[in-house]
This record gives structure tokens, C-alpha cells and sequence, in this order.
């Protein structure tokens, strides 16, 4: 028999940030509704080395690499979507 909680305040509404490093942020926090894991990785390339995003050339060039890597997971990404997650790849200037 599962018990109901009946005290909600000690239920954390935002992410608890649990670790930090000079080259990531680690939050968690639970969900109680379903109790299957959940989880959010960002990442970032920063790189200026080529005029980015001011050159019109290497933005194209970014375009092409980014509709290529999204090809090349293309078949992991479907099965994370079957598995009602999902993932996205973008350029942020």
C-alpha cells in the first residue's frame, strides 16, 4: 500500500544546484508524479577562432557541421524519442 504525502512543503518546487565546477552545473530535483529519472545536459562549443558569428562563411559553415551532426545522431535520437525523451541542437549567437 502506498502512502499519500501529506506534507508538501518539504517538497522542493525548483532544482536543488548540488555541485558546480569552473565547467558545469549539476541541479536535481525529483519527480514525484511518475518516479522515473529525469535529466537536462546542456552543452556549449565557444569558439571565435574563425569570426563567428560575424562572418558569413563560417555561419554557413556552422549550419552545414550542426545539419550534420544532427544527421549522424539521427537514428540515437529516434530512439530517445521513443522513449518519450528528446534533444535538440542549436546554434545560440
Amino acid at each position: 500500500m502506498k502512502l499519500l504525502a501529506t506534507d508538501f512543503e518539504s517538497l522542493p518546487t525548483v532544482p536543488q544546484h548540488i555541485h558546480k565546477s569552473n565547467r558545469s552545473d549539476i541541479y536535481f530535483k525529483q519527480d514525484n508524479t511518475f518516479k522515473v529519472p529525469k535529466a537536462t545536459v546542456k552543452g556549449r562549443i565557444l569558439t571565435n577562432d574563425l569570426g563567428y558569428p560575424n562572418d558569413p562563411n563560417t555561419s554557413v559553415f556552422v549550419q552545414l557541421w550542426l545539419n550534420l551532426l544532427k544527421e549522424h545522431i539521427n537514428e540515437l535520437s529516434y530512439l530517445a524519442e521513443m522513449a518519450y525523451l528528446s534533444s535538440s541542437i542549436s546554434d545560440e549567437n
